[in-house]
Order: C-alpha cells, then structure tokens, then sequence
C-alpha cells in the first residue's frame, strides 16, 4: 500500500473520531474510515489488499471501546468480502459503490448491535440514521480520495 493510501486510511479514521467528537450522537457521525477503505480497495491492484485491512483493523482498533480485536477483524474482513464481490461485480463502476458500502455498513451494524446486547427498536432506528448518513458520505468523499496523487 501506498503512502497516500496509509493517509487517506488515517484521515478517515482522525476526521470520524474529530466528527464523534462534536456530534450530539455516535450514531449521527459516518464510518468515514469503512468508505475510505473501500474507496482505496476499488481502485487498488487486486494482488495487494492485505495491507489495507491489517491497517484499518489497527486503526479501529485504537479507537473502539467493547471489543476491539472483534471489530478489527471485521474491517480487515471487509477485504475478503470486497475482493469476492469485485470476482462478480464491476467495483469500478462507482455506482455500485452506494450499495456495496450500504452492504459492508448495514453488516458492521449487526455485528455492533449483536455485540451491544441490547436491541430495541430505537436502536434499530439509530443504526438506519447512521447507516443513510454512511451511505450518503460516499459522493462527497469520492472527489478528495481521487485526487489524492500516488494512490
């Protein structure tokens, strides 16, 4: 991987801790981190993916409270699942980039609220706010990820 794709990864997770920071809600703040991943997968050689993963578990990592080593391994999961969907699907096209982060989100959710213990309805609420704002991050980080020169 890239320097500039460590930065980018970095970035994302610093701008999504900066946002938690200021935001009434965590679940009010998008998971810049999972759509820099992605946005960074989709245009990576196919045989280098492995870095990415390891260092976006490291970052979220640092940064989650109830088990971290499980949501680690769930980011760098999110390689394997975004490489078996490139064998099918045409990732570079970036319309499907809306529905493939909303799939990647929509399954870090459950396992964060199975994780949780507690499921009600507010919740499930909740995790479609955050799912919609994750999901509606993507078009304005795609332009500033592009223009990243030596990803």
């Amino acid at each position: 991987m890239s320097v500039a794709g460590v930065m980018m990864l970095v970035g994302g997770a610093v701008a999504q801790v900066c946002l938690g920071r200021v935001m009434a809600s965590p679940w009010l703040v998008p998971d810049l981190l999972l759509v820099c991943m992605f946005l960074i997968l989709v245009d990576m050689p196919r045989n280098r993916p492995l870095g990415v993963g390891v260092l976006a578990g490291l970052l979220v990592m640092v940064v989650t409270t109830r088990q971290p080593l499980v949501v680690g391994l769930a980011y760098g999961g999110i390689v394997v699942v975004v490489r078996s969907l490139a064998v099918v699907v045409d990732l570079t096209d970036s319309r499907i980039h809306l529905a493939v982060v909303a799939i990647l989100e929509t399954g870090l959710l459950a396992l964060g609220l199975a994780l949780g213990g507690r499921l009600s309805a507010a919740l499930l609420v909740l995790a479609g706010v955050k799912l919609l704002i994750t999901v509606a991050s993507v078009p304005l980080l795609r332009p500033f990820v592009n223009s990243v020169p030596g990803r």
